[in-house]
């Protein structure tokens, strides 16, 4: 889905000296054109049938309506005339974006309709975010037991398939129910991983509306502290515009183990300048280099478990990002953005910006010249880049569910 990202382009500068990064599309009037325009596409979309000829106008139309956050009585219209409506005769792609942008825009709005969808969808993909949807509303034993059913009328030949494998077991228990089994995080944290890498811990909450906390490990197990002896921890948001289940495209970054690859840079518009962590999931890439070495468990599953201590091998959310990289998830990495904030004003997570599932950290860009204030991502890169950090794990684990952000004083208290 990132291709929308490129395709939606528009002029950009990108200049850095010294100290100083400026990225000219920050700027205000810069960001006002762009919205300006993906306003004018989206209401001009509205206009047209969900077609062959219009399907790439329609995608990119819907994917600017989840960037924005725009709703109306007018699109909700549209989605139901002219892409609910004909969702049968859609290409695959049309439908997976049309059922995406209905489930972070139009949470209850389309219950009816996506009731009817679900009981002939036979592809695991759709049919989990379908059920997702509809499993949001006071019906959701009734719907859990429909869905149920209709997992073994309709997609019995997917029994095996590592979506709705995730599936089941969100059926068969709450996230809430699966977090008070969670094994100690002290476990996690002092577990030795093979090889003695560099190991990135961010702690997230069950609702990925509030930022979540990373700190580094040392290969020797000591955590990385500041001059000053505090722990060194960059906020950020693990949650993707969609809300999705990690498991799924473009929903939230999955709980669980990636393996950082490098420190790289993109010409992606609204990943920006600074440089970011290319991270891959597990059958994202070869066994030896996910595992940063020639000798590894001989397939992808006795690996990973290789690399969770025994307390938490079968406890199945931290398999999130297994089983996400099984379903053909990629691209998952943590970077900076120059996504206007704005779009998300009144949100638990403002000033914050959510991705496409990588993890984000603030950064704060001067609305006059484009210039770069302060950045979350450009300290955690230069903090790699002082420790000689060029590769290692980096682990997602949710902690409770508390409604707030995580903070450092919680964190203190967990590696003790």
């Amino acid at each position: 889905m990132r291709i929308f990202l490129f395709c939606l382009c528009w002029c950009c500068t990108n200049l850095v000296a010294a100290q100083t990064t400026i990225y000219a599309s920050t700027r205000a009037i810069e960001r006002q054109k762009l919205e300006g325009d993906l306003r004018q596409k989206i209401d001009h979309i509205l206009q047209s049938p969900l077609d062959a000829q219009t399907e790439s106008a329609w995608l990119e139309a819907l994917w600017a309506m989840e960037l924005m956050q725009i709703k109306s009585r007018k699109i909700a219209k549209a989605l139901y005339k002219q892409v609910l409506f004909h969702y049968p005769h859609l290409s695959l792609e049309a439908q997976r974006q049309s059922l995406e942008t209905i489930y972070g825009l139009y949470p209850r709005a389309f219950q009816k309709s996506i009731a009817e969808l679900v009981k002939v969808e036979k592809n695991p993909k759709l049919f989990a975010m379908m059920v997702h949807y509809l499993n949001r509303t006071k019906e959701q034993q009734s719907i859990q037991a429909q869905a149920q059913e209709l997992l073994q009328k309709n997609l019995s030949n997917y029994s095996n398939h590592p979506i709705i494998h995730c599936l089941k077991q969100d059926l068969e228990k709450t996230r809430q129910q699966r977090l008070k089994q969670r094994p100690p995080l002290h476990d996690l944290l002092q577990h030795p991983f093979p090889e003695k890498p560099w190991v990135f811990f961010s702690f997230q909450r069950l609702n990925r509306d509030f930022p979540g906390l990373t700190i580094i490990r040392h290969p020797d197990g000591q955590f990385e502290r500041d001059s000053n002896g505090q722990l060194f921890q960059v906020p950020q948001l693990a949650r993707a515009v969609s809300n999705l289940p990690g498991y799924i495209t473009n929903g939230n970054t999955p709980q669980g183990i990636l393996s950082i690859l490098e420190i790289t840079a993109t010409d992606n518009q609204y990943i920006g300048p600074t440089e970011m962590l290319n991270m891959v999931l597990p059958y994202e890439v070869a066994l030896g280099t996910f595992y940063h070495q020639a000798s590894v468990a001989p397939n992808e599953e006795n690996a990973y478990r290789q690399l969770l201590p025994l307390s938490w091998q079968s406890y199945f959310p931290i398999w999130e990002a297994y089983y996400a990289g099984k379903a053909g998830r990629t691209e998952i990495f943590a970077h900076g953005t120059t996504i206007n904030p704005q779009f998300y004003a009144g949100a638990p997570y403002f000033p914050n910006t959510p991705s496409l599932g990588c993890l984000t950290a603030s950064e704060v860009w001067n609305p006059q010249n484009g210039q770069l204030e302060k950045s979350d991502q450009q300290r955690l890169i230069e903090k790699m880049k002082k420790l000689g950090i060029t590769r290692g794990y980096f682990v997602v684990v949710e902690i409770d569910d508390q409604n707030k952000a995580v903070s450092l004083e919680e964190i203190e208290n967990l590696i003790k």
